[in-house]
């Protein structure tokens, strides 16, 4: 009998096994699929991997091997559905392959990449999970959140530079939103050149960019609002150009309405937004009272 008494996350869900599975009810399982039609075995394969993956590593990349095999015989959408599900499974159980298992397509590229990367890091896979990021080829769908989870996860200095520097290649290549918060909060780990040059490109590329409409608050009221979705970059990295470049952040407060109003609320950006929103948390804590606030942007609403 095989101890299951264990946790692991799938899909940002915590999933949790608190009994024991008999090894012989995972032997009849396979014994079935032995005897089913090859898509159902495939799929059953896969399944009894991924239960595996609670209590034995070793064995469920064996079966997920196994089941990978079977996958690759098939033909047309049976093999196409299993094959996106074995990847996922890949993450998990054997990211070394995955660059072996091709996608159909079907889900969204930059889905999919940023679930692969947290798939390996909620399974423990950090050194597969730092490989993939920076090897990964496709700058417009780079995974910048995945990104940033690795920088929390290495203690070494070195490889959480390398991850920062691979996903400002990435932003370089195809500019996106979502570096936007990574290098908010992880600016200081770059000398502090490097910093000041990221700085001063993402206002260039804001500011010659179309600016597009959002809709963003700061405070609790609402009173702070940011309509314009280059002020609200803008407003970002607003902590991180008052310590780089007094001049330039006092020139963007100038020529900004929106971002003037809400530097007069909020001094440093995001970093006075961070420090008003503890302080809220603390007084509500000594009075007991409820409530809590939110940001809302292109993004959707972080609660804070």
């Amino acid at each position: 009998m095989s101890a299951s008494g264990t946790a692991f996350r799938e899909n940002g869900q915590l999933i949790r096994y608190t009994a024991f599975m008999p090894d012989d009810l995972l032997s009849r399982a396979s014994e079935q699929a032995e005897r089913s039609k090859p898509p159902v075995r495939a799929a059953a394969m896969l399944r009894i991997a991924r239960v595996q993956t609670a209590f034995d590593r070793d064995q469920a990349r064996h079966t997920f091997e196994q089941a990978l095999d079977e996958t690759r015989r098939l033909a047309g959408r049976d093999r196409e559905f299993l094959l996106e599900q074995a990847r996922l499974l890949a993450a998990a159980v054997a990211p070394d392959l995955l660059r072996e298992i091709p996608s159909a397509g079907h889900t969204p590229r930059q889905f999919t990449s940023e679930m692969l990367g947290r798939i390996m890091l909620e399974h423990e896979h950090g050194d597969a999970a730092f490989e993939y990021v920076i090897h990964y080829d496709e700058p417009s769908t780079f995974p910048f959140p995945v990104a940033s989870d690795l920088m929390q996860w290495f203690g070494d200095e070195e490889r959480r530079l390398a991850v920062l520097r691979r996903a400002i290649e990435a932003w370089r290549a195809a500019p996106n939103d979502r570096f936007i918060w990574v290098f908010q909060t992880q600016w200081k780990e770059l000398p502090r050149e490097e910093a000041v040059a990221v700085a001063r490109e993402i206002v260039r590329v804001s500011l010659v960019q179309p600016d597009q409409p959002t809709t963003a608050t700061y405070d609790q009221e609402g009173s702070v609002r940011i309509t314009s979705g280059r002020e609200h970059t803008l407003f970002q990295i607003l902590h991180i150009l008052r310590q780089v470049d007094g001049p330039l952040a006092e020139s963007l407060i100038a020529g900004h309405e929106q971002l003037a109003a809400a530097a007069r609320r909020f001094p440093n950006g995001m970093e006075s937004v961070m420090q008003e929103a503890t302080a809220r948390r603390i007084d509500t804590c000594d009075t007991g009272s409820g409530g809590g606030w939110g940001i809302g942007g292109r993004r959707g609403t972080f609660l804070i």
